[in-house]
């Protein structure tokens, strides 16, 4: 049987910096749009994109980068971007397939990185991975094998200080997408890439794995224990297979699992039901106390999203 592999991959901004050295080729597509007399500002990229999105989310990569530069960057240096780095390494023994393979990559909500996670796109997209573009996270479809999502992060710009809780909000719908994409089939698994992307999303990604993890381990399901892997690189160690290391992915207690899933069971969560939620488990990791007061942390509106 073909294992399935939905690889969940965070980009970051360093592709950027190629650019001016002429390592990569600029785009001379929209998303290079220049000022002019009665648009001296540049519109967002986020617009540029959007405007680039079909109708049923498919993402005109070529409109957005030219022709020219679309074809340069399906045949780049893997090594000129992190994201692409660890793709590679992770897929040495068994290449990137459309027939097996799905790609999501993980945008920050700024210019740069939506910029960045477009070129990184196109180097997957010359392997014939077709491109879609999700604005709100579970705005993508059923994730299917030779599909790539570029999913913007709603909220997440370091430059504006913490990331909002949109951010996590998001988090949460796609480790749903992924949750459901692997209970549809016991030939799937999710492989998340942490050598890229911002720093500050990692340990954020591992509460995600951690959820669906201890989801699809629950009584009556035959999913193995190793569904849900991640991995960073360490590329100067020579006793390492192609320098990964691979980070445990444990579960939850069931004494935590069962007060979150009863918490996700409800139709809104209100504040008086976290005030009434007297679990000392749950307190610091999941629900923050301010005298009285508790609301859900980030890991908690992480978790409760994958339910």
């Amino acid at each position: 049987m073909m294992t399935r592999t939905l690889h969940v991959v965070p980009v970051g901004t360093s592709v950027l910096a190629h650019l001016p050295k002429g390592r990569l080729h600029n785009p001379t597509g929209t998303l290079a749009a220049a000022p002019t007399p009665e648009q001296p500002t540049p519109p967002p990229v986020r617009a540029v994109i959007r405007e680039a999105t079909g109708a049923d989310a498919t993402l005109d990569l070529a409109h957005l980068l030219g022709p020219d530069t679309l074809a340069a960057l399906h045949v780049a240096c893997g090594t000129l971007a992190a994201e692409w780095t660890s793709t590679d390494a992770a897929t040495r023994q068994a290449p990137l397939s459309t027939q097996r393979d799905t790609l999501l990559l993980l945008a920050s909500d700024t210019d740069d990185g939506l910029k960045a996670a477009t070129l990184v796109a196109a180097r997957y997209a010359g392997l014939g991975f077709r491109a879609h573009y999700a604005d709100t996270p579970g705005d993508q479809p059923v994730l299917q094998p030779g599909e790539l999502h570029l999913c913007r992060l709603p909220g997440l710009n370091l430059a504006s200080g913490q990331p909002a809780p949109s951010t996590w909000h998001a988090l949460g719908t796609i480790g749903r997408h992924l949750r459901r994409a692997c209970e549809r089939g016991e030939d799937r698994r999710i492989l998340i890439h942490l050598n890229g992307g911002y720093k500050l999303l990692t340990p954020h990604l591992l509460i995600m794995a951690t959820a669906i993890n201890t989801a699809l381990a629950e009584p009556g399901r035959s999913l193995s224990l190793d569904t849900v892997r991640a991995f960073v690189l360490h590329q100067d160690s020579t006793a390492l297979p192609d320098g990964i290391v691979w980070i445990p992915i444990g579960s939850l207690p069931p004494t935590q699992w069962d007060t979150l899933r009863a918490l996700a069971a409800e139709p809104v969560i209100t504040r008086d039901r976290l005030d009434s939620t007297w679990d000392g488990d749950l307190l610091g990791q999941f629900i923050a106390a301010d005298g009285d007061h508790r609301s859900l942390t980030a890991a908690g509106q992480i978790t409760l999203g994958v339910l």
